[in-house]
């Protein structure tokens, strides 16, 4: 419901153990990790957009608060 809200399509798809998220796993605790656009990763020039940073950050608010 929160994607909808940021008309955001989402993608589900397992990350093969780059994230905190397996961690988490490790030890029971279900976790979601949520991703925004992200350029020229795990180089030095690594970036996003803030738009993008803005629009992860109000899903996660709706997820908080609920998407109604």
């Amino acid at each position: 419901a929160a994607c909808g809200k940021i008309a955001v399509e989402p993608n589900l798809f397992r990350t093969f153990g780059g994230s905190d998220a397996s961690s988490f796993s490790k030890h029971g605790i279900v976790s979601l990790v949520i991703a925004n656009a992200m350029f020229n990763v795990h180089s030095c020039s690594e970036y996003t957009v803030a738009a993008e940073m803005a629009k992860a950050a109000e899903a996660v608010q709706y997820m908080m608060l609920g998407a109604e």
